[in-house]
């Protein structure tokens, strides 16, 4: 105890530094549950979603195609998304360094956010847009340092692109993803 009328802070007994510690823990915890739960893919499994089409045609009326029962079947819009697994493989222009790994990506309409598995092992989740067919996420480092990248839709299973770091780490070079386990289009 404190001698001579001086008082102990909370956190510095033995009962402030376990309620600390068990707070960090909850902490780490609920990140790693919270980012293993994203789902791999938030696509639609419905064949056929509604889907509301306002147009003014000048050609003659088709037939349109009817279900059982009546009911009206629409072609579903293709619509594409970057939600899933992903491989990369990176290299350095600074460095040389070559790296492959994974990243798993979410996308929710322009939204993209998603864990990068890096090969230094610095902070790894990303956000970002995908528009135009352009990819673009960053990440931080954790070291000071943003990485950003810019990517390229060359099909629906590859993007091919550049990345940069911002801050203290200077880095850049190329980039490919490719879609593991894709879906046939």
């Amino acid at each position: 105890m404190a001698e001579h009328g001086e008082r102990s802070g909370f956190w510095s007994t033995l009962p402030g530094i376990l309620t600390a510690l068990a707070g960090i823990i909850g902490a780490i915890s609920a990140s790693y549950v919270a980012i293993k739960s994203i789902p791999a893919s938030t696509q639609s499994t419905s064949q056929h979603p509604v889907t509301s089409i306002n147009t003014v045609s000048t050609q003659e009326p088709t037939q349109i195609p009817k279900q059982a029962g009546g009911a009206i079947s629409l072609p579903s819009p293709s619509q594409y998304s970057v939600s899933g697994i992903w491989e990369y493989d990176a290299e350095s222009q600074v460095s040389g360094a070559k790296c492959t790994n994974r990243l798993r990506l979410t996308m929710d309409g322009p939204s993209v956010i998603g864990v990068f598995d890096t090969c230094d092992h610095t902070g790894s989740g990303v956000e970002g847009t995908f528009q135009n067919n352009i990819l673009e996420f960053s990440r931080n480092t954790g070291l000071a340092t943003v990485q950003q990248f810019k990517l390229t839709k060359v099909n629906a299973n590859q993007f091919s692109g550049r990345f940069w770091n911002e801050g203290e780490i200077l880095d850049a070079g190329t980039i490919v993803i490719r879609k593991q386990n894709p879906k046939k289009e």
